[in-house]
């Protein structure tokens, strides 16, 4: 009798277990007739959890408050914590294409080492259209919009590939100020004048 056991840790670090055989009339030959429970077998298994060599430095890049149609730059560092060089290849998935891209899109990590992948995002009002829908009854009437785009990092050699996200607060490009230039006048040493200013979000 021959039985195959898997090990898929979903965490990092030692696991024990203990599985019990259980064998039915019909095995009678794996029992002793001098031990009724030699029909109960137990098995000691112990497993490692190990980390994957391949990681991104940030889980989520957050490119804070963006306007649209302006093209934003960020540097996404992914790490090697393994030993041996590995290629590492970037995936924009088709429907995040419109406003994400990422360059060069294969590239090798060396052991102990990291590699700078440069992220293009250049957010417009469908993007913020799309992400208000969720959150607004009338997404054309929304100025902003939360947003956060998928996209992941595939290993030839690891079985699990390296995902993280892009975020954003992503609102409409035009501003307006109630005055062309601030005149704050004559002011005495150590007074103040105060000039009220208001920006509106078109």
């Amino acid at each position: 009798l021959e039985l195959e056991l898997i090990f898929t840790p979903s965490r990092v670090g030692d696991v024990r277990a203990t599985f019990e055989l259980l064998f039915d009339e019909a095995m009678d030959s794996f029992a002793s007739p001098s031990s009724p429970d030699s029909r109960r077998m137990e098995v000691q298994a112990h497993g490692h959890g190990s980390d994957v060599p391949i990681f991104v430095e940030r889980s989520a890049i957050d490119m804070g408050v963006c306007r649209e149609g302006t093209l934003y730059r960020e540097v996404v560092v992914i790490k090697n914590r393994g030993s041996n060089a590995m290629q590492v290849r970037m995936q924009v998935p088709a429907e995040v294409q419109p406003w994400v891209q990422l360059s060069p899109k294969v590239g090798f990590v060396q052991g102990a080492s990291s590699f700078a992948c440069q992220l293009a995002f250049s957010p417009d009002a469908r993007l913020r259209r799309r992400f208000a829908a969720g959150n607004s009854p009338d997404p054309d009437a929304s100025i902003w919009a939360e947003v956060c785009l998928p996209l992941r990092i595939t290993v030839p050699n690891q079985a699990l590939p390296v995902n993280f996200d892009v975020r954003a607060r992503v609102t409409q490009s035009a501003f307006s100020f109630s005055l062309p230039s601030l005149d704050f006048g004559h002011c005495s040493v150590h007074e103040s004048v105060v000039v009220p200013l208001t920006v509106t979000n078109n």
